[in-house]
Order: C-alpha cells, then structure tokens, then sequence
C-alpha cells in the first residue's frame, strides 16, 4: 500500500472545504454558523443534515452518520479511505508524493507473488476436475452445473501426494517451493526431502477477495471422511477474518441486503438460485473488519446459519457487531417453512425459490431474535419460568434507543405475550433511566481483566472476546473519557507531555490506543495538532467511533485550564477502573469452591480498591 504523508492528508483536507464538497452531493442551506440539508444516507423529508463550517465536520441527527470531508467522500462514493484521500487530492489539484517503505514493498512483492501461484492453482484444480468423473458426479450429484463450476472457478485436487508441486516443478515459471509453502498450496516432509501437496482428492472452492484475486483455498471431501473441510492456512495474502467468501460477485448484485451463509455449498446453492447476494463466513465467527468490508456494499445484514447448535452460536455472536456497524439485522429461521431442514443448501433442494424468499421475509429482527432465544430458555408457560423470561426480555427492549421503535416492539411484546404495555413500557423507562445496558447483569463475567489488572496483554482468544461483545455502561464511559483526553492534550502540548503516559496505561480500546500515537507523532515531528486532526487520524476506524468523536468535536468548547479539565477526567477514569476491578473481585468473592483463606485475601483486595477509589473520589 503507497503511503501518503501526514502533511499531504492534512494538506488535502485543509483545501477541500466540507462546504463546498459536500454542496456537490446536497443541496444545503445556510443556517448559524454552517449549513442544513437532507441527508443523501437516508431517506428523510425534513432536513436533520448539519455541516458545521468552523470544525469542518457534518453529522446526520437522523441516521447518526458523521465525520470530517474524508468520512463524506468514504460514505458517498463508496471509497477506502486512502481512495477518498486520492479522490479529494484529484479535485483540488494536489499531486499526491507517495512512498514506499522497503518493508512495504517487499510485503507487496510476497503478496503479488501468492496471487500469482494461487491463480496458477486454481487453473490447474479447474483443469483437472474435467478429467474426475467421480468429482464431476459428486457435484452435480449436489446440483451443481457448469456454469456454476464456471462462475465460481471450481475444480479439483487429485488424489495424489504431489500432483500440484510436479505441476508447479514442471512449470516454464516453476517458483521457489518455499513460496508455494508460504502460500499454504504444499506442506514440507518432516526429513525436509522434498514437499507434498496440502490438498488431495477433495473438491476445491478458489476464495477470491473483492477485486478479485484467488488468495485462498477450501477443499472437501466427496465421502465421510475427516476433516470434511481443509482450509488454506493464514497467510500474507489471506486473513480469513478479513474476507468473505463469494462477496466478490454479490457486491454486483446491486442489493441492499446481503444474506451470510456457513458453507461454500450453501453460498453457491443460493447464487445458484439467484439468490445472488449471499456471502459466506470462512470458518471464523464474524469479525469487525468483515463487518466494515460489508457496509461499503450492504445495509441489510440477514444471517442464515445453520439450525443446529454452533450455527445458532455463531448467529449470537454476530448479532451485535452488525449491529454495531450500522446494519439492519435479521435471522432466517428455515424452520419455519420447513422444520427438517438445517441449512439453505438443503432447503433449496426440497424446495423452491420462492419458499426460499418466503422465509426470507419471515426472517426475525434482531430484537425477536434475542427475545425468541430468551423465551426457549424460559418458556413462558410456568409462572416463575416466565418472570425470569419478562426479566430478561425487558432488558433486551430497553436496549432499543429510539423512540419510535421501542414503542412499537412494546406493542408488539405486549400482544404476543399477554402482558400490559403501560407496565411494559414503565419498566423500559426504569432501566434506561438506571443507566442500563443489555448486558449489566453478566458484565463481570465479560471484563477481560485479572482483579490485579496485572497484565494489559490480550491473548488471541480474550482479544476476539472483546470484538464480539457489547459495552457495558462502564466501559462505555471510559471510552468517552479517554477520547475527551486525547482532544484535551492535542490542543495542549503540556496537558500531552503531563498526561499522555497515564492515559495510554489505562486505555483499553485499539481505537483509542491508535489516536495516542497519531497524537504522539503530530507532537514529535512538529506537525498540525488539535480536535480536527484527531478525527482526520481516524484511518478506518469503526462508524461508532467516528460518530461518536463527530458528536463531541461538534459540541466542543475549550475549557479555561487544560491541564485541571485533563486531572478531573483523569480520576473518574480511576474511579471507574477501581469500579471495575471490585465487581470482578466481589464475582470471584461468591464462588462457592473458594477456601477460607482465598476469601480472606480477596476481601483485603476490595477494602483496598474501596480505599483507593474513596481517595480519588474525594479528589486527594
């Protein structure tokens, strides 16, 4: 990736006026110290678009959407953000000077090479499934023509210990066997005499990225055999939490929802169909990145995992971080057209299209979803039983935040379980009015933190933890703080000097870790620093954060003394910690297998927080 100076993207920004660009794409009128309009993110009649002029920003009151003219252009013409920075570059006349690290370019060059082998792979699998019968049979066994063969580039892995390398030794352009094993295609012997190949005797689905280069392979089998599915292994090229199978032709589909499926087969069973938006997840549980790469194509997210028990895990876990990108969400349930099918691939073979589509719109949102999974836990039937589910329903109710809609699941909720709406609707308002946050009641147990806070690395698993769940109150306050101190120390070079260390040793989030050493860099290499520059470093950063900065930049006002504003919010970040770290040790307190002595130790641990966090509330 070419690189482009801070001093350009600052440059490039300072000379694309937010008014004038965005007086391209909305007819804007003058209102106080900026303009109004209609947002173009959203349908809407009366205008809730804002650009304010003097922090050069705009944000939308109705769909939430914000940011500074990079975020614009990003969201307008459906670009990356270096695109867009290239994009406002061309349009003011800047040529951009861009460079290239030797790092860079050799990460590039091993890149390049992988889509090279890969393309050469997937010609040799696609070629040699027309010499396999039993491959042939077993897919069109499946349903599958050749046209569809075709269009996903399908094909075929001999059963063979070495087929694909003596293909590659004999090729006029034979690469070094260490670059085919660095892309995953052959696997050296353990007497490092000689390779053999990954993939053997399995029909082979090539995995594309969206502009369309083979960075990857999935392989099954045409018995019972195990594993059923070998996958390429991570590697330079391909990052399976980064990618989405088949999004390379439903991003051509020109629809506004997209359909998420377990399987290859599944996938290509639906494009089969016309079902031509469908994408599948690659043997990962849904990322962020693999949300953000959807919303640049999507904004209906409709999940059809499987029936059983890990799909239904899996559509849990993705729920939220859709959600959290800005999507509509839903959850096909085929089930309810057909209770004996598990999967699409199956349901289209017992059924139509249409019935397909049927359930489709019978696909539940994503607070039925939650409310469905909650009532088959506590079925309604048995008076306690059915307390507990009012219990936890409610909470899912109150995690709704317009006003619109939450009245009218209330109605919906009321009717279908019996229960009146005005008490409903009194409780909604009891919890939101406490602060509350869907997950309150479980977040010691999703703090991935030691009582001690002992140490501040994550491993793999606690760092996937992380991307899956939502916020608790705390945390979401916590964030609030350490973003309103990093725009405190940008406008102040001593409240950044004083402070910066102990604001990077209790921040938790990779956003915000990420604006601490942009804001570091600007100060050390003497370049342009306050709240602006704090948003325009946001390279890609999820639409929450974005939001979020946008809605504090717009309602910025300098405080009379930087380093006391920094101190105040310093200790309510402290307090919060000490807050955080005392329900997890009163959560270890009440496990019943602890002994005497355990118990003992933890109860002087939380005396000394309670201590700690009584100093710094009473600001010593």
């Amino acid at each position: 990736m070419s690189l482009i100076s801070q001093q350009q993207i600052d440059e490039i920004i300072e000379r694309n006026d937010i008014g004038d660009v965005i007086g391209e794409y909305v007819r804007l009128e003058r209102k106080g110290s900026g303009y109004s309009g209609l947002c173009p993110f959203h349908n809407e009649k009366t205008p809730s678009f804002s650009v304010h002029e003097g922090k050069q920003i705009f944000k939308c009151f109705g769909c939430g959407k914000g940011g500074n003219v990079v975020n614009f252009i990003m969201l307008a013409e459906n670009l990356s953000y270096f695109e867009a920075l290239e994009f406002l570059a061309e349009r003011v006349g800047i040529v951009l000077d861009k460079s290239v690290s030797k790092e860079q370019e050799e990460k590039q060059k091993i890149k390049n090479d992988i889509y090279a082998v890969n393309k050469l792979a997937a010609r040799f699998f696609y070629e040699t499934l027309k010499k396999s019968p039993n491959a042939q049979k077993y897919l069109y066994d499946r349903g599958i023509r050749a046209e569809t063969v075709k269009q996903f580039g399908l094909g075929y892995a001999p059963d063979s210990f070495d087929a694909l390398y003596k293909y590659f030794a004999n090729n006029a352009i034979a690469p070094n066997p260490k670059l085919l094993e660095k892309a995953g295609l052959i696997t050296a012997k353990k007497d490092d005499r000689g390779y053999y190949d990954k993939f053997r005797n399995r029909v082979i689905f090539p995995i594309f990225d969206v502009q369309g280069n083979v960075i990857a392979f999935g392989g099954r089998v045409m018995d019972d055999s195990i594993p059923k599915y070998l996958n390429s292994p991570e590697t330079p090229a391909y990052s399976k939490g980064n990618n989405l199978y088949a999004l390379n032709v439903a991003k051509k589909s020109q629809s506004e929802r997209v359909i998420i499926v377990e399987g290859y087969m599944d996938c290509i069973a639906l494009h089969k169909a016309g079902i031509n938006w469908a994408v599948a997840s690659l043997g990962t549980a849904l990322t962020q990145a693999q949300a953000r790469l959807l919303k640049k194509y999507f904004n209906e997210v409709i999940i059809g995992y499987d029936a059983d028990s890990a799909g239904q895990k899996a559509t849990l876990r993705g729920l939220d971080i859709l959600a959290h990108a800005g999507f509509r969400v839903r959850v096909l349930s085929l089930a309810e057209v057909d209770a004996k099918v598990k999967d699409p691939d199956e349901f289209l073979r017992k059924h139509t299209v249409d019935d397909f589509n049927k359930a489709v719109e019978l696909s539940k949102s994503l607070v039925e979803y939650k409310i469905s999974k909650i009532a088959e836990k506590y079925p309604i039937t048995q008076l306690e039983s059915k307390a507990m589910f009012l219990k936890y329903s409610t909470k899912v109710l109150a995690s709704i935040t317009g006003e619109a809609e939450k009245d009218l699941y209330a109605d919906w909720f009321a009717k279908k379980y019996n229960i009146s709406k005005d008490a409903l609707l009194s409780e909604i308002e009891r919890l939101q009015s406490s602060g509350f946050s869907e997950d309150t009641d479980n977040r010691t147990r999703k703090i991935v933190r030691s009582a001690s806070i002992a140490s501040k690395n994550k491993s793999q698993s606690e760092e996937t933890h992380e991307q899956i769940r939502q916020k608790t109150p705390e945390e979401i306050k916590l964030d609030k703080h350490i973003k309103r101190l990093i725009l405190l120390m940008s406008e102040d070079k001593k409240a950044k000097e004083k402070y910066y260390g102990k604001v990077k040793e209790i921040n938790d989030s990779e956003v915000n870790g990420k604006l601490l050493e942009k804001l570091n860099e600007r100060y050390e290499q003497k370049l342009k620093t306050g709240v602006e520059t704090v948003l325009a470093d946001m390279t890609d950063a999820p639409e929450e954060d974005i939001r979020l900065l946008t809605d504090m930049i717009s309602k910025w006002m300098r405080p009379p003394d930087y380093i006391q504003a920094c101190e105040e919010i310093l200790n309510k970040c402290i307090i919060i910690d000490c807050e955080r770290r005392l329900a997890c040790i009163n959560e270890m307190i009440n496990d019943a297998n602890l002994n005497r002595e355990e118990r003992s130790a933890l109860v002087r641990e939380a005396a000394a927080i309670i201590k700690e966090r009584m100093k710094y509330k009473n600001g010593n």
